[in-house]
């Protein structure tokens, strides 16, 4: 049986697609009817199956109005259809489509060795960081609740395991209990070259994988099934520190 593949920028495309469908309130059959598509392959386009033609793409977001920045975006992961890693280069009121896998994901994985991830971050451990820096306590007041509205925002139908580096986590402050997501500290001792960077795993009920690498001017998916095993496999090794 050969492995399955996931070709990322045609599964973040097709995720795109979807929700820009859904928040002009247009059905599949309309699109397709609209446009003159077959709808089973309009459907294709959208689950990340099968790559569109460049000017069916085109067709697409002309007719769904999408503005000049997200288009170019679009454009740019659809020039990476084919390939199983992508890049995506974020640009000034241009989101990234990272998002499109908090809402595809089955299952999330993430390695955190120099900074804690937002969602880990509680109003002690925000007021002790930013009273480090002496923020005015107005503005603390005003990133706890900016930190309190992301957790609401959270995606919670999916588990998450976090692991987060010793150096990272405060000694003072206990892991939150959020609902959905396991958290541990990984010493830094055992902490491997190879490991260091952070990376965050993507798993599907479709069986898909994806390493996401962030970086400040862009993101890197990683779809290839042997990179995908190597990082799962450093994360596994981990967390196997954490409960020693």
């Amino acid at each position: 049986m050969s492995e399955l593949k996931v070709y990322p920028a045609l599964l973040l495309l097709g995720h795109a697609l979807r929700e820009l469908r859904i928040k002009h309130d247009v059905s599949l059959r309309t699109m397709a009817r609209r446009l003159g598509f077959n709808p089973s392959i309009l459907s294709a386009w959208e689950t990340g199956l099968r790559r569109p033609p460049a000017e069916a793409l085109g067709y697409i977001l002309g007719h769904l109005r999408v503005r000049p920045p997200a288009y170019r975006l679009l454009v740019q992961i659809h020039e990476q259809g084919d390939r199983l890693n992508c890049v995506e280069r974020l640009a000034p009121d241009t989101p990234s489509l990272e998002p499109a896998y908090e809402q595809l994901a089955a299952r999330k994985f993430e390695w955190a060795p120099h900074s804690v991830p937002k969602f880990l971050r509680t109003p002690d451990y925000i007021r002790a960081e930013l009273q480090c820096r002496d923020v005015p306590s107005d503005d603390i007041d005003q990133a706890i609740f900016a930190q309190q509205v992301r957790e609401i925002d959270r995606p919670k139908h999916f588990p998450s395991v976090i692991l987060v580096s010793e150096a990272a986590w405060p000694s003072d402050t206990d892991l939150p209990r959020l609902e959905n997501v396991t958290a541990g500290i990984v010493p830094t001792s055992t902490s491997e070259p190879g490991t260091i960077d952070a990376f965050t795993i993507y798993e599907t009920d479709s069986g898909f994988a994806t390493v996401v690498l962030r970086h400040e001017h862009a993101r890197i998916y990683l779809g290839d099934p042997e990179i995908v095993k190597g990082y799962r496999s450093a994360f596994d090794r981990l967390q196997r520190e954490v409960s020693r």
